[in-house]
């Protein structure tokens, strides 16, 4: 309980450090990423979980143990383009990975990532490659 309890007071204090100086999160999107952190931070293959802003935008970043080579960490943004009847909450994943030829990529991490997200966390998300 302590540990779920520190981990939600860390990335309650990343959001205020990051978000400074930027508009400051609904309760229901501050609910959400919460969350999201908490399945990232409890996600086996992930590391080094992020909270913070790109572009006036919320964005979670972390680092899959999949086979594609990754050149930066997964990103995942608020997409503010996208929109879902089922929540008002849609994040794009960035997929920045490289594959041999002839094989598919290997993104059985992020796919159980988002699968949690979309099931607990009451957003939706999907991902691309770039």
């Amino acid at each position: 309980m302590a540990v779920m309890r520190a981990g939600r007071i860390t990335a309650l204090a990343v959001v205020i450090a990051t978000c400074a100086g930027a508009e400051p999160l609904s309760e229901g999107l501050k609910k959400a990423t919460d969350c999201m952190m908490q399945v990232l931070q409890t996600t086996p293959g992930v590391s080094d979980p992020k909270l913070d802003t790109a572009n006036g935008s919320v964005c979670l970043r972390y680092q899959p143990n999949e086979k594609s080579v990754w050149e930066q960490p997964t990103s995942f943004c608020l997409d503010s383009n996208s929109h879902v009847p089922e929540t008002p909450y849609v994040f794009t994943g960035d997929f920045p990975g490289l594959t041999a030829p002839g094989e598919e990529p290997d993104t059985h991490v992020s796919d159980a990532v988002m699968q949690k997200w979309n099931a607990q966390c009451g957003v939706y998300a999907q991902g691309i490659f770039t």
